[in-house]
């Protein structure tokens, strides 16, 4: 029988570690190259923007009452009676009121930031709760009183005061009420915005002198 000196042994020994650790490494080379790629866009992930359209046709509902909203817009024909011709561009359409109860209301209160192509107006719309004929519009005169969408609203009518000297139609306002549109008497235009509001429950409150 051979006996192995200690230097033969240490010798085997690193022959064996050095065979294990190769073959660990081709095993691992082999199972990455066989894996499928990802692809990358740029190098990096890209989010994918989407265009929304909102009309005072669909109500937006927003969870936690909050609704951050910014994008840009273009104006379209104004579909609400008596103002044919006009241009709007519906920033937020109003709320429904679901149970039908005219005693509360569900309106914004926020603030709205834009920048527009043409000098528009901004329009908030406040739910009309009452029969127009219940008030003496000879004594009393009428405000903007509109159908849209099977409810009635009166019109605030906001003509901001641009600075003539800046290329651009700016400006930037807190409001409350049921929604908010832009608006012009004819010119198509194009507006970015940024709007943060809350959404609220509110209380009608009606005071008014009856016809008798």
């Amino acid at each position: 029988m051979r006996w192995l000196s200690v230097k033969d042994r240490s010798r085997k020994t690193n022959s064996g570690y050095i065979l294990v650790m190769v073959s660990i490494f081709l095993i691992g080379f082999t199972l990455m190259i066989s894996a499928p790629s990802v692809p990358m866009t740029n190098g990096q992930e890209q989010q994918q923007q989407s265009t929304t359209v909102y009309n005072s046709s669909s109500p937006l509902k927003q969870n936690n009452n909050k609704i951050i909203q910014q994008g840009t817009i273009t104006s379209i024909p104004n579909p609400w009676p008596g103002h044919e011709g006009h241009q709007i561009a519906t920033i937020l359409p109003s709320i429904s009121n679901e149970n039908n109860d005219s005693s509360s209301d569900i309106g914004y209160t926020g603030l709205l930031t834009y920048t527009a192509s043409k000098p528009v107006q901004i329009v908030i719309l406040h739910k009309y709760s009452i029969e127009q004929s219940q008030i003496d519009t000879d004594k009393f005169g009428s405000g903007l009183v509109t159908p849209i969408n099977n409810n009635t609203y009166d019109l605030t009518v906001i003509q901001p005061q641009y600075n003539s000297s800046v290329p651009t139609y700016s400006h930037s306002i807190p409001f409350t009420g049921d929604g908010v549109v832009l608006h012009t008497f004819g010119d198509p235009f194009v507006a970015t915005y940024r709007i943060s509001v809350d959404i609220e429950n509110g209380t009608t409150v009606n005071h008014i002198e009856s016809i008798k």
